[in-house]
């Protein structure tokens, strides 16, 4: 047998660990399917994708699940809000997401429109205490007494 994948480091599966893995479909089936339970209740939908005989893991999506204790929750704010050139498609962006800090070290960063978790933002060594938003741009503190400045990559 060979491994063909580590998930313990992968990006996906990140939030304080995997609980289980489920797979849906067989491995050589172009609608294979991973599907990844994390502590946090969160469910990672990842691809088998194959390029240049190398093989690797993408997230078609993820479904959020425990959030027990929301600390703070953020819309993003307009350039216009803090005093620079509004550029249109920016804007049109930023109003389609808010993040979501939870009594956790990670930073969800949720669609408005389809309800799911558009990206999982890790980095923190302790419980993230707040946030601020101004797409693509997130700033954030925690109880590792840390202040981060993170930027979002479409």
């Amino acid at each position: 047998m060979t491994q063909i994948k580590s998930l313990k480091k992968h990006k996906h599966c990140t939030d304080n660990g995997v609980v289980k893995l489920m797979q849906c479909g067989s491995p050589s089936s172009p609608s294979f399917r991973l599907l990844v339970l994390s502590i946090e209740q969160n469910i990672s939908v990842l691809s088998l994708i194959t390029k240049n005989n190398n093989l690797s893991l993408k997230q078609e999506g993820m479904i959020v699940g425990f959030n027990d204790e929301i600390i703070d929750i953020k819309n993003s704010k307009t350039h216009i809000e803090i005093g620079e050139e509004e550029n249109s498609n920016e804007n049109e962006l930023s109003s389609e997401y808010f993040v979501l800090v939870t009594n956790s070290n990670n930073i969800k960063v949720m669609n408005k429109r389809t309800n799911k978790m558009e990206h999982l933002v890790t980095g923190h060594t302790n419980t993230v205490l707040c946030a601020d938003f101004w797409y693509p741009y997130i700033a954030t503190a925690g109880k590792d007494n840390v202040c981060k400045l993170w930027r979002i990559n479409n």
